[in-house]
């Protein structure tokens, strides 16, 4: 009888042992699909990023990957792709980290001006504080990684050089959220909230004066065809996150998402670098192309300007912007 139940049991381990190492197989071999998507155009540093990501997420993982990209706004304007991206139609997209402030609204303090000194230092807020924001968008099936430099925000308008804050004054400017809209407010400008691919016609109609933005963004969506004047007021240094349906990340396997992980890394870098190399050929480009480019004659005299109503708008905010603003501010 012992015999008997020791052959049973032998059996019964075989069997449970064939069933692993065939459920084993079959998750090495199962594919998973990424459909990465952005509303920015292909040449940017986010979509020669995410198109970098596709290529290394299939060879990173020897095919396991299969990647969908999708730019300029293919199948949909940042903020849409977000929500896709919340409900799983598409697993990647990168958005200014401004854009999940419609779920985590003082999110927004990643874009307010004069906060980083420049890029780098943006970028190192944005890895630093990576983890806390995973952790207020985690509710929201969201998942932050990785950061692309978006080089400095500066000015462009049809009516009249910006020397000095008070240049701005009765022009309409084109903002991205409401903390844009609220800065515009601060500096006597009226603002209409609106999406990037909205801008060229907005601009040709006079539905708005003027908007911000990286230059090198400006440059290669052609606004200084409708609005001439170019001014450097290197008000904002810029950078977007990857962000990921974070659903979707967890059920990977553990050796996929440390590939998901590594390809991102290397995408961020690739975004670096096309973004230092557009910063330093754009300026050279611009001039080719009738372009009115001015330097501000005071930046003292913007970030003096905005100072008071910045620390304002954070307290009468609440004790959540508060807290981000200051670990911002802990560089």
């Amino acid at each position: 009888m012992k015999k008997y139940i020791l052959v049973l049991l032998m059996v019964f381990l075989c069997i449970l042992s064939l069933v692993f190492a065939v459920g084993a197989q079959e998750s090495s071999d199962k594919t998973y699909d990424v459909r990465v998507a952005i509303e920015l155009s292909k040449l940017s540093p986010n979509g020669q990023a995410v198109n970098g990501l596709g290529e290394l997420l299939e060879k990173n993982s020897n095919g396991r990957f299969k990647a969908t990209t999708f730019t300029d706004g293919e199948i949909g304007k940042e903020r849409d792709l977000l929500e896709m991206l919340r409900q799983g139609s598409i697993e990647v997209t990168t958005a200014a980290a401004s854009t999940p402030a419609a779920y985590v609204p003082q999110m927004a303090l990643f874009e307010s001006p004069y906060t980083a000194g420049n890029t780098d230092e943006l970028v190192s807020i944005f890895n630093k504080l990576c983890p806390y924001v995973a952790e207020l968008l985690a509710p929201f099936n969201l998942k932050p990684m990785g950061s692309i430099p978006m080089g400095f925000r500066v000015m462009i308008n049809k009516v009249r050089p910006i020397y000095m804050p008070e240049d701005l004054e009765g022009l309409k400017m084109r903002a991205p959220a409401l903390l844009f809209a609220e800065m515009f407010k601060a500096l006597g400008s009226t603002a209409i909230i609106m999406s990037w691919s909205e801008l060229y016609t907005s601009l040709k109609t006079g539905v708005v004066d003027g908007a911000e933005g990286p230059i090198s963004l400006i440059y290669q969506t052609k606004l200084y065809e409708v609005a001439k004047y170019l001014s450097i007021t290197n008000h904002i240094p810029s950078a977007h996150y990857f962000i990921v349906n974070k659903s979707w990340y967890d059920a990977l396997p553990s050796d996929l998402k440390l590939v998901f992980d590594k390809s991102i890394e290397e995408a961020s870098q690739i975004a670096y670098n096309v973004e230092k190399e557009q910063t330093e050929n754009v300026m050279e480009e611009f001039s080719k192309t009738g372009a009115i480019i001015n330097n501000v004659k005071d930046p003292n005299a913007f970030r003096e300007k905005l100072s008071d109503w910045k620390q304002k708008y954070v307290n009468e905010k609440g004790a959540a912007w508060v807290d981000l603003y200051q670990k911002m501010l802990s560089k």
